[in-house]
Protein backbone atom coordinates (compact mmCIF):
# COMPACT_ATOMS: atom_id res chain seq x y z
CA UNK A 1 0.00 0.00 0.00
CA UNK A 2 1.17 3.26 -1.08
CA UNK A 3 -0.63 6.67 -0.69
CA UNK A 4 0.66 10.02 -2.50
CA UNK A 5 -0.87 13.61 -2.08
CA UNK A 6 -0.25 16.71 -4.19
CA UNK A 7 1.19 19.25 -2.60
CA UNK A 8 2.56 23.04 -2.86
CA UNK A 9 5.52 24.59 -5.60
CA UNK A 10 5.43 21.87 -7.60
CA UNK A 11 6.11 19.13 -4.80
CA UNK A 12 4.02 15.60 -4.10
CA UNK A 13 3.97 13.95 -0.64
CA UNK A 14 4.77 10.35 0.22
CA UNK A 15 2.50 9.90 2.51
CA UNK A 16 2.70 5.95 3.39
CA UNK A 17 4.56 3.11 2.02
CA UNK A 18 3.74 -0.48 3.82
CA UNK A 19 4.30 -3.98 2.81
CA UNK A 20 3.06 -6.73 4.27
CA UNK A 21 5.81 -9.27 6.08
CA UNK A 22 5.62 -11.71 2.91
CA UNK A 23 6.13 -9.13 0.36
CA UNK A 24 8.94 -7.45 2.50
CA UNK A 25 12.75 -7.72 1.03
CA UNK A 26 11.26 -8.38 -2.63
CA UNK A 27 11.59 -4.94 -3.63
CA UNK A 28 7.63 -4.25 -3.14
CA UNK A 29 8.57 -0.99 -1.41
CA UNK A 30 10.61 0.04 -4.31
CA UNK A 31 8.09 -0.29 -6.72
CA UNK A 32 5.17 1.25 -4.70
CA UNK A 33 7.35 4.46 -4.20
CA UNK A 34 8.20 4.56 -7.93
CA UNK A 35 4.67 4.35 -8.74
CA UNK A 36 3.79 7.26 -6.60
CA UNK A 37 6.54 8.98 -8.56
CA UNK A 38 5.08 8.06 -11.50
CA UNK A 39 1.95 9.57 -10.85
CA UNK A 40 2.57 12.10 -9.43
CA UNK A 41 5.38 13.60 -12.67
CA UNK A 42 2.55 14.19 -15.41
CA UNK A 43 0.49 15.79 -12.56
CA UNK A 44 3.29 18.41 -13.05
CA UNK A 45 5.23 17.71 -10.02
CA UNK A 46 8.99 18.42 -9.78
CA UNK A 47 9.17 16.64 -6.38
CA UNK A 48 8.67 13.96 -4.05
CA UNK A 49 8.61 14.95 -0.46
CA UNK A 50 8.54 12.15 3.15
CA UNK A 51 8.75 12.17 6.03
CA UNK A 52 10.18 9.16 7.70
CA UNK A 53 11.65 8.09 11.59
CA UNK A 54 14.97 7.71 11.38
CA UNK A 55 14.36 4.89 13.91
CA UNK A 56 13.32 3.27 11.40
CA UNK A 57 16.05 1.46 9.50
CA UNK A 58 13.93 -0.20 7.21
CA UNK A 59 11.96 3.03 5.88
CA UNK A 60 15.05 5.08 6.01
CA UNK A 61 17.16 2.48 3.72
CA UNK A 62 14.32 1.97 1.28
CA UNK A 63 13.83 6.08 1.11
CA UNK A 64 18.15 6.44 0.37
CA UNK A 65 17.90 3.54 -1.88
CA UNK A 66 15.26 5.41 -4.02
CA UNK A 67 17.08 8.96 -4.26
CA UNK A 68 15.65 10.48 -0.90
CA UNK A 69 18.26 12.64 0.56
CA UNK A 70 17.59 13.85 4.15
CA UNK A 71 16.84 18.01 3.94
CA UNK A 72 18.20 18.34 7.49
CA UNK A 73 14.37 19.30 8.16
CA UNK A 74 12.66 17.92 11.30
CA UNK A 75 8.32 17.66 11.15
CA UNK A 76 5.84 18.62 14.00
CA UNK A 77 6.20 16.33 17.20
CA UNK A 78 5.20 12.95 16.96
CA UNK A 79 2.34 11.70 19.78
CA UNK A 80 3.77 11.67 22.84
CA UNK A 81 5.93 14.55 22.11
CA UNK A 82 9.28 13.01 22.08
CA UNK A 83 10.22 12.29 18.70
CA UNK A 84 9.94 14.16 15.09
CA UNK A 85 9.95 12.88 11.19
CA UNK A 86 12.92 13.80 8.98
CA UNK A 87 11.81 15.52 6.20
CA UNK A 88 13.43 13.60 2.61
CA UNK A 89 13.03 15.07 -1.01
CA UNK A 90 13.47 13.34 -4.19
CA UNK A 91 13.61 15.24 -7.24
CA UNK A 92 11.64 13.72 -10.18
CA UNK A 93 13.08 12.84 -13.49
Amino acid sequence: MAAGLPGDGGACELRSVWVGPQGRGRSVGDRLTAAVGGLARPRGATTLKLAVLSSSEPAVALCQRNGFIDTGELGALLSGGVARDHLMVMVLR
